[in-house]
């Protein structure tokens, strides 16, 4: 499981390690060493600061990233009970997992339909807020791209990212899901 304050900023220990070490190194010593901590430690502090950003921005921002770190540890989880009791990997189960993580698990019934909707929805749940609210978000977007990613989005199927969606969706709104979409389609969101 990732640190407290990777949880939290986006940037683990080790960042913190080079930027203490880094400066340290500036501090305590001369010359081309002096330049080389300098230049570590303003490295890692760039590195942190970008990666604070990139993690509390926007509201998809603060959940996207919390969440694929979580279903990360989720996954493997599951991926090994199923290689140890020789069944499949149970998608759902652990997509489902990932919906009580971030709603709670006094959610459960909740969370069970969410994961059955978006089951049988895949990725038209996505198309149906893309089209609905891009024009919000992208107003100068052409009917030809906007057409492209649609049909990208069909291909979506079941994973972390729909859930991360339905959860933004209940929380911050369609505007905010369709901000995540194409933040997906972009690769911002990875």
């Amino acid at each position: 499981m990732a640190s407290d304050l990777k949880w939290s900023t986006g940037f683990g220990w080790g960042s913190v390690g080079f930027l203490v070490l880094g400066f340290a190194v500036a501090l305590l010593t001369s010359g081309l060493t002096r330049r080389a901590g300098f230049l570590v430690g303003a490295l890692a502090l760039v590195f942190m600061l970008t990666q604070y950003r990139k993690w509390n921005g926007s509201p998809w921002r603060q959940v996207h990233f919390r969440a694929l770190l979580a279903y990360s540890r989720i996954a493997g989880v599951h991926q090994a009970n199923a290689q140890a009791q020789g069944r499949p990997f149970d998608l759902q189960a652990a997509c489902s997992e990932l919906g009580l993580l971030l709603c709670g698990p006094e959610k459960r019934a909740n969370v069970d339909a969410m994961i059955d909707a978006l089951s049988k929805e895949q990725g038209a749940y996505l198309v149906r807020l893309f089209e609905r609210h891009v024009s919000v978000i992208s107003p100068t977007l052409q009917q030809a791209d906007r057409s492209a990613m649609a049909d990208r989005l069909r291909g979506v199927t079941l994973g972390p990212q729909l859930v991360i969606a339905n959860v933004l969706e209940n929380t911050h709104g369609p505007v905010e899901v369709t901000r995540y979409t194409l933040a997906l389609l972009s690769g911002e969101a990875h």
